[in-house]
């Protein structure tokens, strides 16, 4: 059963003088995918950790909706979404890409073999087929960022969370995730992307809104 994700009223403040969001309400449903651009430091990345169960909200509510019921244990959360942090690095867990991957899947089953097919082709897809064994380290910042997509790239029935997914790509890989937005609404269209590239994304978007220090705006 798809995800949808209900902020209500939400506050947040990382030191008690100076508030990142107030009283912000934002639907999330599980058809929809929603674009949020704004300024830097305007509170996008902390909004998307908020949605992602990362943070609590110090005033309101977030609700975790699966048809009727609601579920409120992170636990179970991460078996229907996915987020993509904005720093590369804090998205990556494995010495590998192989390994990388084998770890996004292991989500799924208790054995995922070098020879799996999904490996191969997400391997092959983001052009790291070569760097299979290449400690993630010593990838260039774009490697690094196709890796942590190709991970997210495996559960296109979850919802997702993306925040600056085209930062550091090349126009390449930019024409990839592309492809893999569109794929994904064709099976899942609960999405909430956070990006600076709205011109490109707005095509693709159900609704596209503005964060700013008022709030958010729907455009």
């Amino acid at each position: 059963m798809p995800l949808s994700i209900s902020l209500n009223k939400i506050s947040f403040s990382y030191c008690k003088s100076y508030p990142v969001l107030s009283k912000l309400s934002l639907d999330l449903p599980s058809d929809k995918t929603i674009l949020i651009k704004g300024e830097n430091g305007i509170g996008k990345t902390t909004l998307a950790s908020l949605a992602a169960g990362l943070l609590p909200p110090i005033k309101g509510s977030i609700s975790y909706n699966f048809g009727s019921k609601q579920y409120i244990k992170i636990r179970t959360l991460y078996k229907h979404l996915s987020y993509l942090r904005q720093k590369t690095e804090h998205n990556l867990i494995g010495i590998t890409p192989l390994e990388d991957l084998k770890i996004w899947l292991y989500s799924e089953s208790d054995r995922v073999y070098d020879t799996d097919v999904r490996l191969i082709n997400s391997l092959h897809d983001w052009n790291l087929k070569d760097k299979a064994d290449t400690p993630v380290w010593e990838l260039s910042a774009g490697e690094q960022k196709c890796l942590a997509l190709a991970g997210i790239g495996f559960f296109k029935n979850r919802y997702w969370i993306l925040d600056e997914p085209f930062s550091e790509l090349d126009t390449e890989h930019t024409k990839c995730l592309f492809n893999m937005l569109q794929k994904k609404r064709t099976v899942s269209a609960g999405m909430l992307i956070i990006s600076h590239q709205t011109e490109q994304l707005s095509g693709l978007a159900d609704k596209v809104m503005v964060l700013t220090d008022k709030g958010l705006e729907e455009l």
